[in-house]
């Protein structure tokens, strides 16, 4: 996971945020933000856009900050590496992978999702975007749910 896949996925909201902060300095408006009307429009385009990227984000590296993931698609095995714990399984061994996945088409999250791979004794693995960036990397999906915020928990998911 390089600094730049991480970036390529907040970016957007990082840059819509620096835009709208940018324009009135640009006409040199006061930014002291709760003194001016400025920091009544500043305040929720940060909780509505920029905010829900980072906590996302935040999250998902939490989760696979150190974690490999190859996936051999003609075999349809799975090979978690962590901390020099190499665990492999086959596709025998799966019993299913669910994808969760923001659904809205315009929205700070778009792009954010993940897996969870359930394996057939009752254990699973989440796997995120952060480090399967392409959802054709898995030999199967069971399942595909659209999420508005596709936040990963300790113990089950959080479906809003």
């Amino acid at each position: 996971m390089t600094l730049w896949s991480n970036l390529k996925f907040i970016w957007p909201s990082i840059l819509l945020f620096a835009i709208i902060l940018y324009l009135p300095l640009y006409h040199g408006w006061d930014l002291s933000i709760f003194n001016t009307k400025l920091g009544l429009f500043l305040i929720p385009v940060f909780i509505l856009f920029l905010l829900p990227p980072l906590v996302i984000h935040l999250l998902y590296y939490l989760n696979d900050r150190r974690k490999t993931v190859e996936i051999n698609k003609e075999t349809g095995s799975i090979c978690f590496i962590s901390n020099d714990i190499n665990e492999c399984f086959s596709k025998d061994d799966i019993k299913s992978i669910d994808i969760f996945i923001n659904n809205g088409f315009r929205s700070p999250l778009k792009g954010y999702y993940y897996a969870k791979i359930t394996l057939q004794n009752g254990k699973y693995k989440m796997v995120t975007c952060l480090t399967i960036t392409d959802l054709s990397h898995f030999p199967f999906i069971t399942q595909k749910d659209e999420l508005i915020f596709p936040m990963i928990t300790n113990n089950e998911n959080w479906i809003f």
